[in-house]
């Protein structure tokens, strides 16, 4: 060995940990070691307490004889609730019909009962009165008049009522009011006057009779116009309907309400001639005029 120079041995030169591995044990963990165990030999299972016993039928066990007793079947439940409704519908069934046929048993006779209290009964002999106590009145001469009482009095008939004669062909006149024709003017001199359209003869007729109905007195009076619709007459005048209600200046000019009252009342006879009776105006247009005299 050359001197001035250590020489450490090669196990010093190794490193400590390395040494230390090779030096202890292996350990292996617990959790990855598996024991197997050997099965139980068949002297600690327990005896079978049916061992040597002959297998049981299908269908129940034997009779002592040997022969197989009878099936026993069980049903669902299911199906013993289905039996349960349709008993119970079966018996609601038969309680209407009978409800149904005590009833129609009890009305045949309630009917019968009344038809035989309506038939008539036994009618009861009439009583024979007896007879009035006359007086001889001697000895009856033939053909009498005072005494002879066998001849029948001839039937008197009563005379008809006569029709209502029709107000347009009553009397004569130019002016027609609700009970005829007149030539005589109900209209007073000065006193205002609801003037109605002029219609043609027979509306305004008509006009006048249906505001008579309503408790409006009024006048068909001709104008000077001519009627020139194809079904009138030659030279047939139209007329003017007139309400007879005049009405003072002051009547009119004031707050009084007569003059809105009647304009009210004639418009409101006018919508229903025009609506129900088709009438030939609403009188919906009307005007006030004086009346100066003929």
């Amino acid at each position: 060995m050359p001197v001035g120079r250590p020489n450490k041995p090669l196990f010093d030169l190794l490193p400590r940990d390395v040494s230390d591995r090779r030096s202890a044990p292996a350990v292996t963990p617990r959790s990855s070691i598996i024991e197997h165990k050997p099965p139980p030999t068949s002297a600690a299972l327990p005896p079978d307490p049916y061992a040597g016993r002959p297998p049981m039928s299908e269908h129940g066990p034997a009779s002592p004889s040997g022969a197989a007793e009878p099936d026993a079947y069980l049903l669902p439940r299911t199906w013993v609730y289905i039996g349960i409704a349709a008993v119970s519908v079966v018996l609601i069934a038969t309680w209407i019909l009978g409800v149904r046929a005590g009833r129609s048993d009890a009305e045949r006779r309630l009917a019968s009962q009344l038809v035989q209290d309506q038939s008539p009964g036994p009618s009861d002999p009439t009583p024979i009165a007896p007879p009035p106590n006359r007086t001889d009145p001697g000895p009856v001469r033939p053909n009498d008049p005072k005494t002879d009482n066998t001849r029948p009095a001839p039937p008197r008939s009563t005379p008809d009522a006569p029709a209502p004669a029709d107000p347009t062909s009553v009397g004569t006149g130019r002016h027609f009011v609700a009970t005829g024709w007149t030539d005589a003017d109900p209209r007073q001199k000065n006193l205002n006057y609801l003037h109605l359209p002029a219609l043609r003869r027979d509306d305004a007729l008509r006009a006048v009779l249906f505001l008579a109905e309503n408790r409006v007195e009024a006048m068909a009076v001709p104008t000077e116009t001519v009627d020139r619709s194809p079904s009138a007459d030659k030279n047939h005048p139209l007329f003017r309907v007139v309400v007879l209600q005049g009405i003072t200046r002051e009547q009119y000019q004031g707050d009084g309400g007569v003059r809105a009252r009647l304009e009210q009342t004639v418009r409101a006879v006018g919508q229903r001639w025009r609506k129900d009776h088709r009438g030939a105006s609403d009188f919906s247009s009307m005007t006030w005029v004086k009346f100066v005299g003929a």
